[in-house]
């Protein structure tokens, strides 16, 4: 029977291929493409490049027997096939560069040692509640010590190698003032507890308006070329809270009432508590606590009246006699001077331009001397309560704040503070004068980064007061030997609220830390205390002093 299916058995020699030449090939061998003759050859060639790149080589394809089995039919698996692989994996050693101190193996050992154990209690979330003092028994201890604020938890430092523009920070500084063997540590607490506490404050109220402010010059956000500075005979109070005639007035109407304001301060002294973890120059603060009232107070001359000069730079002046007048003193002590010159110097003067508060200055005597007459200033007085549960009583916390000027707005009369950044030189160019008309802003940034806490300090006071600007003004000196003469290179306005957000500035964290003193305060008895700045650890301690303490600034 002849098979139709299929082709024939017997293939006729003309279709055999004897003498046909054999090129190998592979069933793993890519197919081609059809020619297309329109295409750009430079093209092609580039593409080809590019597909196959920086050491490209030829892939080598199997033929016959030793090609892939992809195309093969499956066999069955032989257990001589299988063979024994080491899975466990060894152990890498560490790689530790060689040198003669060793220094980067003594870093990871004493890192090692200062990591916390596995059963130590995990920190739990901070919340502003009272903390437990140390007994009044207890000896006055110089070493760091720390307690509970709030009931943040302690958490330990990792040790390792400082950068040097950080050893240029932390380089060893003297305390503010001079501690005695006779004060007692109530508690220390860092700067990372701090800034766990958060606490939010209702809206405060007015309990009084004084003095008087001058409408300031708008000439002065326009400046065409560096202006110099002049200087103003004037006399300004800068009064501490105790010492406030308006506070003490509302301090015996309100003796003996239930619910009456028990906590009293001024804004530059909550705005320094407030920017604490922002700081590096040690400070400190004075608490008088008294039938149950509690005074925070500022020393003559301290951090307050006289905030550093490029606290936050990598490489902050120091205090140094070889400095002279570049000196971290000296330098705070000549940015005071042109703050206060500034201030009377873009203001507006006559009886046109005044805007006056419902009552007169609380600190004029009305003696001041015709060649130096007071410096115009509202003070505004505000009552805080620090108790939001309605249930609770509450804990008014009642604070001065200072204007500086108004700002005349389409008619309407705006808040504003001044102030006044210095440029000074040291070991860099004077170059406010010819760079900021251009490059305005690379110089107020690189100054929010080298004064972060006191430009954080001036926009918390903006907020606490409910100003509507911040009036900065950039004074550089004449020439960087000259301490004494000062050019206004330019001005520039802010937004309280704004600037606070470019300032990474956390209002609710700065009355956590205000709440938490309040109620460690609270829980002690009537006494002395000094609020320190530790001057070589980042945290902050409070001290219990004799009530006859003299505080003396240390030298």
């Amino acid at each position: 029977m002849v098979n139709l299916w299929g082709p024939s058995d017997d293939v006729p020699k003309n279709l055999q291929f004897d003498g046909f030449a054999y090129a190998p090939f592979s069933k793993g061998d890519k197919l081609g493409k059809v020619a297309d003759w329109a295409a750009d050859p430079a093209k092609e060639a580039k593409d080809q490049k590019r597909a196959q790149g920086r050491g490209f080589r030829d892939p080598y394809y199997a033929y016959g027997a030793s090609g892939s089995s992809f195309f093969a039919g499956e066999e069955t698996e032989s257990p001589a096939s299988f063979s024994i692989v080491e899975s466990i994996n060894s152990r890498i050693q560490p790689f530790y560069p060689k040198n003669q101190n060793n220094t980067y193996r003594a870093a990871v050992f004493r890192s090692r040692r200062n990591q916390t154990p596995a059963n130590a209690n995990k920190p739990g979330a901070p919340v502003a509640t009272p903390a437990q003092p140390v007994p009044r028994s207890q000896p006055m201890s110089r070493g760091p010590r720390t307690m509970t604020i709030g009931s943040a938890t302690n958490h330990n430092r990792r040790g390792g190698r400082q950068q040097p523009w950080q050893q240029d920070k932390m380089k060893s500084r003297k305390p503010s003032v001079i501690i005695d063997n006779d004060w007692k540590l109530v508690q220390t607490n860092n700067f990372s507890e701090l800034q766990k506490l958060h606490y939010h404050v209702n809206e405060s109220k007015v309990l009084g308006e004084y003095g008087s402010v001058q409408v300031f010059d708008k000439r002065m956000d326009k400046l065409l070329g560096a202006q110099k500075l002049k200087r103003a005979d004037v006399t300004e109070y800068n009064v501490s809270t105790s010492e406030d005639p308006v506070i003490r007035s509302i301090v015996e109407s309100n003796t003996g009432k239930p619910g009456t304001p028990k906590v009293y301060a001024t804004d530059a002294i909550v705005a320094l508590l407030m920017c604490a973890t922002k700081s590096y120059v040690p400070w400190d603060i004075i608490v008088t606590k008294k039938d149950g009232n509690i005074f925070f107070d500022k020393r003559d001359n301290s951090a307050i009246d006289r905030p550093a000069v490029d606290e936050n730079s990598k490489t902050p002046p120091q205090d140094v006699a070889d400095l002279k007048i570049n000196s971290a003193s000296e330098l705070a002590l000549e940015e005071s001077y042109i703050n206060l010159n500034f201030t009377a110097g873009v203001i507006m003067n006559g009886k046109e331009n005044e805007y006056s508060f419902p009552k007169p200055n609380p600190f004029s005597s009305g003696d001041e001397p015709e060649n130096a007459p007071l410096l115009p200033k509202g003070y505004i007085y505000k009552e805080f309560n620090l108790e939001i549960e309605p249930e609770k009583e509450p804990i008014p916390l009642v604070l001065r704040m200072d204007i500086d000027a108004a700002v005349d707005r389409q008619g309407e009369k705006e808040l504003a503070n001044v102030h006044a950044l210095l440029e000074y030189g040291g070991s860099k160019p004077l170059v406010w004068k010819d760079r900021f008309a251009d490059h305005s802003g690379a110089i107020i940034s690189e100054e929010m980064k080298n004064n972060l806490n006191k430009l954080s300090q001036w926009t918390c006071r903006a907020l606490l007061a409910g100003s509507q600007a911040i009036k900065i003004g950039f004074v550089s000196r004449a020439s960087a030997k000259d301490e004494k003469n000062h050019q206004i290179i330019s001005v520039v306005t802010h937004n309280p609220s704004q600037f606070a957000k470019q300032l990474n500035f956390n209002e609710s964290m700065g009355w956590g830390i205000i709440k938490s003193l309040v109620n460690v305060f609270s829980e002690l008895d009537d006494g002395k205390f000094v609020i320190l700045r530790e001057p070589n650890q980042q945290a902050v301690s409070i001290y219990e002093v004799p009530s006859d303490a003299v505080i003396e600034a240390s030298s």
